[in-house]
């Protein structure tokens, strides 16, 4: 089995399963245990996480904007058979 986490708590759970041989990819927060940074990075943040949270939510804004749009546009949505999340929850990013 190939797996791909895109989630660093899946990225933990996965390797508390014993399954950390499986893993083929992550994200760019995947960074615990230790090992998994060598595996290959799947994600980026578009974001500068050295800026200030109010200027995080005005970057994540114009990104859900621009999202929104192209996502309109589509003439045909993907219709996945499969698509592992977490819940949905607000953000966090207290001034």
């Amino acid at each position: 089995m190939r797996i791909v986490s895109l989630l660093p708590a899946a990225t933990e759970i996965v390797c508390a399963l014993g399954l950390r041989e499986q893993l083929v990819g992550r994200s760019h927060e995947c960074d615990f245990p230790e090992d998994v940074a060598k595996l290959p990075t799947l994600t980026r943040s578009r974001l500068d996480s050295s800026l200030g949270s109010e200027q995080i939510d005005s970057e994540v804004r114009k990104l859900l904007a621009r999202l929104r749009r192209a996502a309109s546009s589509c003439d045909a949505p993907p219709a996945p058979n499969l698509a592992p999340s977490r819940s949905r929850r607000p953000a966090c990013a207290a001034p």
